[in-house]
């Protein structure tokens, strides 16, 4: 009991002893305590200052290369370009042991004459001033050069002749993205003046969504944001044809050239067959083999001045004729070339 009591009173004067050293201890750790948080929060408001004046770097140097303050091909002040495109096609159709071959060549020639901005929008006028056809379709040909004076007339004379001419006023933002199109509906008309029986048709292919995803990759590979890489998404949906998505990832490899990939999936229409006289039932298996392609950039004009583009597709198509299902297998290689220029590459008409 004596002991019992001595090792209390041994403990207890033990802890007397740390309760009167305590307040002292705990002054000196909360002291040096507080100059340690002092030093860590002069810290990380140094280190915040400099990620946000980064920041701010950051951002002056991108809105330095964006699309506003270096693409120069549709500011007024640039005045007019035209674009010579060129699209060569080889489409091969193999159908109950038939095959059916289709070659063509298309060379449009295009104006482009910038108009005042609308805020930070630009209108830009495209001009189809040339058109020249080479069709090939199984053995049977038909040619059309609007360059050209006395041309044998053919079954598409009037409609090629209809687009000669032909105007859509286009609004693109800043970013290079379509807004909107203007004169489609002329355009509709104009073409299927020589044959209404063309102009459902007509217009489910030249819509205003379906033509503002065909003029984007006329100036898509070219860099809007400083970046390196970026990638644009067009989603064409043609009523009765289907929907195509392609996705095209561009590389800019040096100042003047960028490199292009792409890869196009394609979605069957099913019942909704628009105007056509089939239905395509089924497409699924209908992709891109091989797309690639290359840009060559001029920064002084803001422009690309040539690019090349060949895109593989392969696949089969179940196509519905009248109730009767056919299977097509499909193999087409199309390659499109287009250069810039300052000045209209449309010679004076020639006698042939």
């Amino acid at each position: 009991m004596t002991v019992w009591r001595w090792m209390v009173s041994i403990t207890l004067l033990v802890g007397v002893v740390f309760l009167a050293d305590l307040p002292s201890s705990a002054q000196d750790k909360k002291d040096d305590k507080a100059a340690a948080d002092k030093k860590d929060d002069t810290k990380k408001k140094d280190e915040t200052k400099k990620t946000e004046e980064k920041k701010v770097e950051e951002k002056k140097a991108e809105e330095k290369t964006s699309a506003g303050s270096d693409f120069k091909s549709f500011d007024e002040k640039s005045g007019p370009f035209y674009q010579t495109v060129k699209t060569s096609t080889t489409q091969v159709m193999k159908v109950q042991g038939q095959e059916v071959k289709q070659v063509q060549d298309q060379t449009f020639t295009l104006g482009w004459t910038p108009k005042a901005k609308s805020g930070e929008d630009y209108v830009v006028v495209q001009k189809i001033l040339a058109v020249k056809m080479d069709i090939d379709i199984a053995g049977n040909k038909v040619s059309y050069d609007s360059t050209a004076t006395n041309q044998p007339r053919n079954p598409m004379t009037e409609f090629f002749q209809a687009l000669v001419g032909s105007e859509l006023t286009l609004t693109i933002d800043k970013e290079l993205n379509v807004k909107k199109i203007e004169g489609a509906d002329k355009l509709v008309e104009k073409l299927s003046q020589g044959n209404k029986q063309l102009e459902p048709l007509l217009k489910s292919i030249l819509s205003d969504d379906a033509l503002k995803q065909m003029a984007v990759p006329s100036w898509g590979a070219y860099p809007i944001a400083g970046k390196k890489n970026w990638e644009r998404t067009s989603d064409l949906k043609l009523p009765g044809i289907g929907t195509y998505k392609t996705t095209y990832n561009y590389t800019q490899e040096s100042d003047e050239k960028v490199k292009i990939d792409a890869k196009l999936t394609y979605s069957a229409p099913g019942a909704d067959r628009g105007a056509l006289p089939f239905t395509i039932k089924d497409g699924s298996s209908l992709t891109t083999k091989n797309a690639t392609g290359a840009a060559t950039l001029d920064k002084a004009k803001g422009r690309i001045t040539d690019s090349k583009m060949t895109m593989e597709l392969e696949g089969n198509l179940k196509i519905d004729v009248a109730g009767m299902e056919t299977d097509v297998n499909l193999s087409q290689t199309q390659v499109t070339e287009v250069k810039a220029s300052d000045t209209n590459p449309v010679a004076a008409p020639a006698k042939k």
